[in-house]
Formats: C-alpha cells, sequence, structure tokens
C-alpha cells in the first residue's frame, strides 16, 4: 500500500518526527485502536436518525479524545475532548487519514492533514456529489455524498474532478460558492520608474588595509 509522510502524528498519538512515514495499514491500524461508540453515544446516532449501516460500513465510526489543533489537524490525546473518527480513503480505496468530529461544536478536523473532504467526492455515474452541512446530514444520508473539511484543498480536489455538486437549498449554494471560490495572488503593474528596485553601489575606495602588497 501507498506510504504516507506524516507531519505532526504518530501511531501513539503523540506529535512525531516529521519525517515519520505513514502507511494506509498504520491509519487503519491507529483506527481499531479507538474506543467502539459507547452506548449513550449509539443512542444519541439513532434517535438523531442515523442508520446502524452508516455507524459500521463501510469502516467503524470509533471514538477517542482528541486535541484541534489551529491549523485544523488534530492529534490524539487523553486529555482532550471526544470525538467521533472516521476513516478517510482516496479514490481508489487506499485509507489516507482519519477525521476527527468534536462532540461539543461539531468540527471536523483531520489527522494527517491529507484529506479535503469527508467522504467519496467522485461523481457516481454522471449523477451530482450531494454536500451535506453537516456530518450528522452526512450519516442520516448513510455516508453518501461529502462534508467538506478544508476550503482550499476541497476547492482544488473537486475542481479536478470535475463532477456537479447538490445542496440542499439556494442559501447553501451561495455559501459554498463563495467558500469554494479561489481568490488570485494579488497582481501589481511593474511600472518604468521602478525597473531597478535597488539604487546603483558606488564603488569605496580602497583603504591602505585592502590594497593588496605589490
Amino acid at each position: 500500500m501507498n506510504a504516507h509522510v506524516v507531519p505532526s502524528a504518530d501511531l501513539g498519538g503523540g506529535a512525531a518526527s516529521a519525517s515519520s512515514i505513514m502507511t494506509a495499514g498504520d491509519i487503519v491500524r491507529r483506527l481499531y485502536q479507538c474506543d467502539q461508540l459507547s452506548r449513550r453515544t449509539f443512542d444519541f446516532l439513532r434517535e438523531a436518525g442515523v442508520s446502524v449501516e452508516a455507524m459500521v460500513l463501510p469502516d467503524p465510526v470509533m471514538c477517542a479524545r482528541v486535541q484541534v489543533e489551529a491549523d485544523g489537524t488534530f492529534e490524539f490525546s487523553p486529555g482532550g475532548g471526544k470525538a467521533l473518527i472516521f476513516l478517510q480513503t482516496d479514490p481508489d480505496g487506499y485509507p489516507i487519514d482519519l477525521i476527527a468530529l468534536r462532540e461539543r461544536g461539531g468540527r471536523l478536523a483531520s489527522w494527517l492533514g491529507a484529506a479535503a473532504v469527508l467522504g467519496d467526492a467522485l461523481p457516481l455515474l454522471g449523477l451530482p456529489t450531494m454536500v451535506h452541512a453537516t456530518p450528522l446530514e452526512w450519516l442520516r444520508a448513510g455516508r453518501s455524498g461529502i462534508v467538506i473539511i478544508d476550503d482550499r484543498k476541497a476547492a482544488s480536489l473537486l475542481s479536478d474532478y470535475g463532477g456537479r455538486l447538490m445542496v440542499e437549498d439556494d442559501r447553501q449554494r451561495r455559501e459554498l460558492e463563495l467558500r469554494l471560490t479561489r481568490k488570485p495572488p494579488q497582481i501589481v503593474v511593474r511600472s518604468p520608474k521602478a525597473e531597478n528596485w535597488f539604487p546603483p553601489t558606488r564603488a569605496k575606495p580602497k583603504t591602505s588595509a585592502e590594497v593588496p602588497y605589490a
């Protein structure tokens, strides 16, 4: 299976060296090191309209305590907040990341920083890909469609796939268009007067100490 460079996590759940190597098998093993859903969480999801199949297929939803960082990644931490943990794969089915859904706030975070979306973004039989506003809606839909994790990465990913997206209403459509529109870098026109960016240097007279011996 493909190997992945891990910038800030290891199998033990803490920070690791930037040279650490993560394979698809390592990611799956880390998923199964997490806890199974508690009865309380299971009952909550069922009452919220999530089917049992959506909790276990294609991979089980697990639980762990995590610490979410400012850059949108997370680390496994015994002192962190409770979160649901999902396995994310690439279009070929290879595991590439773990996604955490915090119990409080509903924020999504990526373990390795590799995933742009939660779910399968590939268009199916030419049909538009459903973009869910929340992870709970995604679970209710049997994990069909996607939830966006990183706007910038998702804009690039979804543009490359070239498929259509579907949303629930006009409000979500407008919001999604803003989130996925990539702003170009600032471009300036060079002024003829600014052809030389630095002033010309003047040669300094040599001192006696700089004059080589004859």
